[in-house]
């Protein structure tokens, strides 16, 4: 069987939880953002390069700055979140939750994630878009 032709411009990934994946590095890892527009609720998740695998990071809560359409820019801090099952813990999860209430009732919103550790490198005000604008 052969393999599907990539898109033109390189290849896409998939984001597992259905959420807009944004590119840390060159491939090096993923960030993908899952929004409740009705709660407000951000979740993200640290994956790899493929956006398959979680990849745990030493941060205690991920830091962003968050704006809605129209709206002004607020920051938003998503604590790490433990979890038995896995064996993360704070301070050494893939996953970030939290409620922001300048995302309750809105479906689009841009932002930039303000830094985060990943694999041995620091990643600094990373723009994003939810949804996605690239993958």
């Amino acid at each position: 069987m052969t393999p599907a032709p990539e898109p033109e411009g390189g290849h896409e990934h998939v984001a597992p939880h259905g959420g807009a994946l944004v590119e840390l590095g060159e491939e090096l890892a993923h960030l993908e953002l899952v929004h409740d527009p009705t709660t407000g609720t951000l979740t993200a998740y640290v994956l790899d390069g493929e956006a398959e695998q979680a990849v745990r990071v030493s941060a205690s809560a991920l830091e962003l700055q968050v704006t809605p359409p129209g709206g002004t820019a607020s920051t938003a801090s998503l604590p790490a979140k433990a979890n038995a099952l896995t064996g993360e813990a704070v301070g050494d999860s893939s996953q970030f939750v939290g409620v922001v209430a300048a995302l309750k009732g809105v479906s689009t919103f841009t932002g930039v994630v303000r830094q985060l550790n990943v694999r041995g490198k620091s990643f600094t005000d990373v723009p994003f878009s939810v949804p996605s604008e690239e993958h």
